[in-house]
């Protein structure tokens, strides 16, 4: 069974479009998530983003690189309950760095 990874830099993508905040595709240090289901995870960046984000996300099996690991993304109401599970997409965003990727479209 393969063990938990540790990132090359553990990161998560924003796009935000308000400038103030971040420029839109820079990265953040995601390591207060390392370990966080995908639930646990989006209630942790809408708190910190709003709760009109979309995220894509990777969980545990992601961080393990299991290959059948998936990756969730957000549903209308802001849960992670959508998943793309071919393939192993999550072990492939791990392999990347990347714990999620947060949109907002805001003022789009």
């Amino acid at each position: 069974m393969p063990s938990a990874t540790k990132y090359n830099s553990s990161l998560w993508a924003g796009r935000n479009t308000d400038s103030r905040d971040a420029l839109p595709g820079s990265f953040e240090d995601a390591e207060e998530c390392r370990g966080l289901g995908n639930y646990k995870l989006a209630e942790t960046l809408q708190e910190k983003h709003g709760k009109k984000i979309g995220i894509i996300s990777i969980g545990p099996a992601g961080e393990r690189k299991y290959k059948a690991s998936s990756i969730a993304l957000t549903d209308k109401d802001g849960l992670p309950t959508r998943h793309a599970a071919r393939g192993g997409l999550g072990a492939v965003m791990c392999a990347k760095g990347l714990k999620a990727v947060v949109a907002n479209d805001e003022g789009a």
